[in-house]
């Protein structure tokens, strides 16, 4: 796996300003990728703050002033990196000039498990015990959330500790199948300290060894019956009611005293502490568990059965074996639970006083990595690839199902398309590795309505406007201003009946066009305070007066034409604080009301004029985690993008009214438009249309889009 460091330097430079200082105290925050400036998003906050400021995009440096004596904390995010240290404090005495702080960041390729922990709606430090198929992790959380970076597929089981307080959930299970999944999980805090342990049934269980207290697993059978991860320090297990309860504790290479117990729980007596010693004094047999293949360490799980007394029970063997202990004598059996060639099958050993230990290795065969596509229609086309930038390999599949076969470890994407159907997923990636060989994926098919649009699309990195006549590129053409003017980033396009508008995202620039070919080509580009910064949208109005989402500089601008004539700028309300941050989405209803997307926020704003009259606003933060773009249909209903959930959101009106989300599967929406009931939105690499929370029909063309951050759609 390839990875890249970041070194992400926070520098503070004190210059000149007020009264007891001959100085201005400024903190320069700048991230670089192999050298060169990359974005990444910054949380910080003072002395005496309880909250984090979140500056969602950080485009290479950050500049902030500073004037007060205190504390500062800094921490840095970049999805799908890792950064060491994970915050940073830095104190500020007004005495020196120049403060030096480095985050390094890790790309992992992998995806992650966002934690947080609330105790009254505030953030709370906690511990997280992570039980995953191979290990046990653990993560503390010291403020507001941490980013666990997914390290395999399959179950995970989360469980949360601080001492003194009840969590809700008590843990939680997430199974992941693909390593590049984004998931949150959040636990609720209760200070249990004054709980009367009288109201309700439970177990207080915690474990030790002669020099410390330790972790381990509690399985427990009665009434109800489960198995839970117990932390160092205890904890407490709620039940449902009165009852016996039989416990068993387990820790690796530790024999538990006593074996098990007996906990009787009464109307009197709700409530029991229980303490298991961890022994590593051998009283009975061991076995060493381990797999081999190709010479190197294989996990695997097995089944361990026992003659007598009768024991049967599954365990995960991770690649560098395991001890199984136990304090009985007999006839034991392991067998692989496996779908790889195994040899041999299954080991049985008697273990008695004459052979108290023993080993049982399995080799296991080199296997094929097959990723298994079907189809509930017969006759579909499917694309693979290994890499989606090269390109995809097309196969025509006569039945219902085909097996992909590769020779090595490797991460597949797949997706499947029959004309007139659309395919659920859309998109599909299997990471096939020695752990997991096999993969599957089923595609559904439905039929599509007949719909014939025009769509048009900016393709920000790829530099390009691209037009397609339907979802299945018929009269695909593209524009990206060669012999006009040199490479660029295109944020946004807009069609009016006159005129293609697009945005030059790099250079805060307009382009205009009478077609694709770029006939009448025109361009704009102000000065002064009329100078734009990563302008990320542009609509028109029925006057062709032009509106513009100014994201770099916090703000709307409105122009009557292409001279600039009559500019007009919204930033703030009178003369207070700045009234947006990093405005992206713009759209207008039949009043000519102007709804923004004000995505530093997490909220939606709409007001009547340039002057910011009659202000309603959709506060919309923790619902979504980043809006990018609206659009709204003929009953005047919400489409919000939100590309860091991979969802789409829809509400009845501006205050959010009857909101509901749409999951949008493996690409994030960046751009929306609405046709009628047909949703519409730009992903990484192509664009994707469907109705309300059905399957979507994709279309990529090629090359693949980098980033289709604004699309129109005309039928």
């Amino acid at each position: 796996m390839k990875k890249t460091a970041i070194a992400l330097s926070i520098m503070f430079l004190l210059v000149a300003a007020c009264d007891t200082r001959n100085f201005r105290q400024y903190v320069r925050i700048s991230g670089t990728l192999d050298g060169n400036p990359t974005d990444f998003e910054l949380f910080y906050r003072g002395g005496g703050t309880d909250s984090y400021t979140y500056v969602p995009s950080v485009a290479g440096s950050y500049d902030m002033e500073v004037f007060d004596e205190g504390w500062l904390e800094l921490r840095a995010n970049k999805v799908g990196f890792v950064v060491t240290p994970p915050e940073t404090v830095i104190h500020i005495d007004m005495s020196s000039q120049e403060y030096l702080v480095n985050f390094t960041f890790i790309n992992t390729d992998r995806g992650y498990i966002r934690i947080s922990g609330f105790e009254n709606e505030m953030p709370t430090p906690f511990t997280c015990y992570i039980q995953r198929p191979s290990d046990l992790d653990t993560v503390y959380i010291t403020s507001g959330f941490t980013d666990y970076i997914i390290p395999e597929t399959g179950s995970f089981r989360f469980t949360p500790n601080k001492p003194g307080y009840e969590a809700s959930p008590q843990s939680a299970e997430i199974n992941i199948s693909i390593l590049t999944e984004v998931r949150t999980l959040s636990f609720d805090f209760e200070d249990t300290t004054s709980m009367d342990d009288t109201t309700s049934y439970y177990i207080f269980a915690k474990g030790h060894t002669d020099e410390a207290q330790v972790s381990y697993s509690l399985i427990y059978d009665g009434p109800t019956s489960d198995s839970v991860f117990i932390p160092a320090g205890g904890k407490r297990i709620d039940l449902d009611g009165p009852g016996e309860y039989r416990l068993r504790a387990n820790k690796a290479s530790f024999t538990p005293v006593p074996l098990e117990m007996t906990v009787a729980l009464t109307e009197d007596e709700p409530g029991d502490t229980v303490d298991f010693l961890f022994s590593t004094e051998t009283t009975g047999i061991s076995i060493f568990i381990n797999g081999l293949q190709g010479g190197a360490g294989h996990s695997f799980d097995c089944r361990i059965t026992r003659d007598d007394p009768p024991f049967e029970d599954n365990f995960d063997i991770p690649s560098a074996g395991y001890l199984y202990t136990s304090t009985e004598y007999g006839t034991y059996t392991i067998t692989p639970i496996t779908e790889i060639e195994v040899s041999p099958e299954s080991a049985t050993l008697v273990m008695d006083a004459t052979n108290p230990d023993d080993t049982a290795t399995f080799v296991f065969s080199d296997p094929e990595y097959v990723l298994a596509v079907s189809g509930d229609e017969t006759g579909f086309t499917l694309y693979h690839s290994t890499d989606t930038l090269a390109g995809w390999t097309e196969v025509y599949v006569s039945g219902d199902h085909y097996r992909l076969i590769y020779e090595e470890p490797t991460i597949v994407f797949v997706r499947a398309e029959k004309m007139m159907f659309t395919a659920a997923p859309s998109v599909f990636r299997a990471s096939l590795t020695a752990a997991y060989p096999t993969d599957s994926v089923h595609f559904h098919f439905e039929p599509i309505p007949s719909i014939e649009s025009e769509i048009y699309m900016a393709d920000l990195s790829g530099g390009r406007v691209i037009f397609s006549e339907d979802m299945f590129g018929t009269g695909f053409s593209y524009f990206d201003g060669e012999g006009f003017f040199p490479a660029t980033n295109i944020s946004d396009v807009h069609v009016t009946d006159d005129y293609i508008y697009a945005l030059d995202y790099s250079r805060g620039g307009i382009i205009r066009m009478s077609d694709m070919s770029g006939s009448d080509y025109t361009y704009f580009e102000g000065e002064g305070s009329m100078a734009l910064y990563h302008p990320a949208r542009i609509i028109t109005d029925a006057f062709e007066r032009i509106y513009i989402a100014d994201k770099g500089n916090h703000r709307i601008v409105r122009m009557d034409d292409m001279t600039g004539a009559g500019f007009l700028e919204l930033s703030s309300l009178d003369g207070g604080g700045r009234l947006f941050s990093f405005p992206q989405g713009l759209a207008l209803d039949p009043y000519g009301r102007i709804y923004i997307v004000d995505s530093g926020n997490s909220r939606i704003m709409r007001i009547d004029d340039m002057l910011g009259s009659n202000l309603r606003v959709w506060d919309a933060d923790g619902d979504m985690e980043y809006p990018t773009d609206i659009a709204l249909d003929e009953s005047f209903r919400i489409y919000i993008s939100d590309p860091t959930a991979n969802a789409i959101w829809r509400a009845d009106d501006i205050f959010g009214t009857n909101s509901e989300m749409m999951h949008t599967g493996v690409e994030s929406p960046l751009s929306i438009d609405i046709i009628g009931n047909t949703v519409y939105w730009g992903g990484e690499m192509g664009i994707y249309r469907a109705e309300w929370r059905s399957a979507s029909v994709y279309w990529q063309p090629t090359p693949p889009c980098q980033g289709v951050t604004g699309i129109q759609v005309f039928e």
